[in-house]
């Protein structure tokens, strides 16, 4: 990831989020093929929600992650919904 500092402001270049966020996505996809990774996977698709909110993606609007998430419900028989991931500063 690349980050720059400007007199005291922090600049996050989009393509190197974006490239992290494919990563991520693939994580999850890997973590769900071990039943014992149902928390590292909510922390995974908590980071991609991060992700996305520093691109300026509300949460509530992400149809990829509310896609995978679905996917992920039915995996680990679990309720997530995409409020469960909301961030805000």
């Amino acid at each position: 990831m690349d980050i720059s500092k400007f007199n005291k402001a922090i600049v996050i270049e989009g393509d190197s989020i974006a490239k992290r966020i494919d990563s991520l996505y693939k994580l999850v996809h890997e973590y769900m093929e071990e039943k014992e990774l149902k928390d590292r996977v909510l922390i995974t698709l908590t980071q991609i929600a991060f992700c996305h909110y520093l691109l300026g993606i509300k949460v509530d609007e992400n149809c990829r992650l509310d896609s995978l998430i679905s996917i992920v419900n039915e995996h680990y028989d679990v309720e997530y919904r995409l409020s469960d991931l909301h961030i805000h500063f």
